[in-house]
């Protein structure tokens, strides 16, 4: 008996929910994206079976016409049996191959231990080695925004955009919660759209941060940080955190590159690893590869 790889349909929505349910303490992302992921035309959301049964999926998305993007492998953890990640990437390699890319990626959690071989076994590479931060915002108090502190408009979000170092920092790379973009006009074209929020501390060097709601809405990424000094830092994320307890907002996430200043400033507002630092991982697979073994 072998694996069977095949579109998810809106069947699969409660049998998937229930394979993920034991996942990251019951919070997987997952279920709360099934209908946009099935509807997704461009990309494809797959379901691995066995003998029937659901036991993996996993989603190919084009961050743009000719970046691949692979996330949401997922696995039953009472399936005794391995390969589901292999079965996975040997239906989805020769589709993307199909379509030149120019990139092929996918970030991992460190820990993910059976991912990372398994992808290394196909020839994906380390790219880059980043930091998620992460904190709960309680009820109690936070102290009250500086006056300084405002949102930007459309014409300020691209000022920005086209002048932060934050993206080279990053190794070249637009974080967008687990996924990375790469630094391209029509991403940053994006990030300019009503449904991402930038805010500024408006001082000498203005501090400057964006962030998106997430889902479940009570979560937010934070997805851009810059900052001069540890103070103007400090002020800036200590506005965010009341703006956001304001909001309802439980919980706060963000991944930071390997910047001292801005490593103290999250820290000291509470922000911190989930279990290690360098625990975000991008890997990319070389396109003579994919080319060599899939054609294009």
């Amino acid at each position: 008996m072998s694996f069977n790889v095949r579109p998810v349909i809106k069947e699969d929505k409660a049998p998937l929910a229930n394979m993920v349910r034991s996942l990251w303490e019951g919070t997987d992302y997952l279920p709360g994206l099934f209908d946009d992921w099935v509807r997704d035309n461009a990309g494809e959301f797959c379901a691995v079976e066995w003998d029937g049964r659901l036991v993996g999926c996993g989603k190919l998305t084009w961050l743009t016409e000719k970046d691949a993007w692979l996330e949401g492998l997922r696995s039953d953890t009472t399936f005794k049996h391995r390969g589901i990640g292999k079965a996975f990437l040997e239906y989805m390699l020769p589709r993307v191959a199909r379509e030149n890319p120019e990139t092929v990626r996918f970030a991992t959690y460190w820990g993910n231990i059976g991912s990372v071989k398994n992808a290394e076994r196909f020839g994906f590479l380390k790219e880059k080695e980043l930091n998620v931060k992460s904190r709960e915002i309680a009820s109690g108090s936070i102290e009250s925004p500086d006056g300084r502190y405002r949102p930007a408009d459309r014409a300020e979000k691209r000022l920005f955009l086209n002048r932060t170092s934050f993206f080279s920092q990053c190794g070249e790379y637009i974080l967008d919660g687990w996924r990375a973009y790469p630094v391209k006009k029509e991403i940053l074209e994006v990030l300019t759209d009503e449904s991402r929020f930038f805010r500024i501390l408006d001082e000498e060097s203005p501090a400057w941060l964006a962030f998106a709601m997430e889902n479940p809405p009570a979560e937010v990424k934070l997805t851009l940080f810059e900052c001069s000094s540890p103070g103007s830092g400090r002020r800036l994320l200590r506005s965010f955190l009341y703006e956001m307890q304001k909001e309802g907002i439980r919980y706060v996430e963000t991944v930071l590159p390997d910047d001292l200043i801005l490593r103290h400033v999250f820290a000291a507002e509470g922000f911190f690893s989930w279990e290690r630092e360098h625990d975000y991982w991008i890997y990319g697979l070389p396109l003579s590869l994919l080319s060599e073994r899939y054609g294009g």
